[in-house]
């Protein structure tokens, strides 16, 4: 009993002595909250994953109507190509007939060879055969309508001509065990009374527009009616895959609507097509031009909205992600500065001070720990 009122005394005439027990109690207490605190996901994460949280909703909306605004342009600059490439085919069959006819003309009006082969009487002159060879022309023939082929560079057995629009011919060439289609030019003359006619053509095949035999990601067709259905007579890629029959809902739409339409989806999937008719003189068109873009040999293939949106939203998940580390980073550099002080003290340190950053409440924060950690060394040094 004396010797507890003795110590109690003593202590209490030693406030150094008390205030060193109190500092040790704290510091044990903080290592013991260390160790018994459960581990958490740093707060560093936390606000990773609010951020994300936060930014999601708009990042989904912003990534689908930027996927939707870049396909709907994409297929707009698309649909413009195939309907000028669609054109072009187009005026190369008219401006082919016209040159071809340009060439007859000159034949008949300008040398004696038209009425000489219309008699059976001669062939090709030298300088017209060379000619002919150079500008690439592949039959050259006469013809009467009451007498038949009187003449031909290639053994021939008919004529069938071919209306292409308002302009255009085309004529279906009759071999016996096969046909071609050329475009062909016509001169008409007489000699005697009897009316006759030189053609002049070149065969509609894939060497009639080698430039476009050269993209093999682009096909380019002609089909022609051929009684109650649609024949292919002319394709700049003839490898091309199959499935090439012209689909009845096609043919049924440009016969009741409008003479030009895309489909982004053309047999089945395998292309982004243009079908454009072409006039006959009646009201059902006398053909059909198909224009497509390969979609398993180019861009186009992949490039819908589904996936750019997907390519768009990943994107944005990483840039949000790295934005969202790069402000957590900054937001928590003086937390661990503070906590590493805190630390150090538990440790002993009391030596130990945060640097404060900015003028914010975290720099509030760490002017107060160095006056605490001063505070501490000094009750420690007493």
């Amino acid at each position: 009993m004396a010797s507890s009122i003795v110590g109690e005394e003593i202590r209490a005439a030693s406030p150094g002595v008390a205030r060193r027990d109190w500092v040790g109690r704290l510091r044990r207490a903080l290592r013991l909250r260390a160790r018994l605190a459960p581990r958490r996901a740093s707060l560093q994460v936390r606000l990773v994953i609010a951020f994300l949280l936060v930014s999601l909703v708009p990042m989904l909306i912003a990534a689908q109507l930027t996927a939707r605004v870049v396909s709907a342009v994409f297929e707009k600059n698309v649909e413009i190509w195939l309907t000028e490439t669609s054109s072009f085919l187009l005026n190369e069959i008219v401006s082919s007939q016209r040159e071809a006819t340009g060439l007859a003309r000159f034949v008949v009006d300008h040398t004696s060879m038209a009425s000489q082969l219309a008699t059976g009487a001669g062939e090709l002159q030298p300088s017209v055969a060379a000619l002919l060879d150079v500008l690439g022309y592949d039959l050259v023939t006469v013809y009467s309508p009451d007498r038949g082929i009187i003449y031909a560079t290639q053994p021939i057995k008919n004529l069938q001509r071919l209306p292409l629009g308002s302009e255009s011919r085309l004529y279906r060439v009759d071999f016996g065990d096969h046909s071609a289609v050329m475009v062909a030019g016509v001169a008409s003359f007489t000699v005697g009374d009897t009316p006759y006619f030189l053609i002049v053509g070149n065969w509609l095949d894939d060497k009639f527009m080698s430039n476009l035999a050269v993209m093999s990601s682009l096909d380019a067709r002609l089909y022609y009616r051929d009684g109650s259905d649609f024949v292919e007579i002319y394709s700049a890629q003839p490898a091309a895959p199959p499935n090439r029959a012209l689909p009845q809902a096609v043919r049924d739409r440009l016969e009741t609507g409008p003479a030009l339409f895309y489909d982004r989806r053309a047999l089945g999937g395998a292309y982004r097509a243009i079908y454009r008719a072409v006039p006959g003189g009646e009201r059902e068109p006398a053909a059909i031009i198909f224009c497509g873009l390969r979609s398993d040999h180019t861009v186009a293939g992949w490039l819908s909205e589904t996936n750019l949106f997907a390519i768009i939203f990943v994107i944005g998940l990483g840039l949000s992600v790295a934005a969202g580390l790069l402000l957590s980073r900054r937001l928590t550099r003086p937390l661990r500065s503070l906590a590493g002080g805190v630390q150090a003290i538990a440790a002993g340190d009391y030596a130990q001070r945060v640097e404060p950053q900015g003028n914010d409440e975290v720099a509030d924060l760490a002017t107060a720990f160095n006056r605490m950690a001063a505070r501490l060394g000094d009750l420690h040094n007493l």
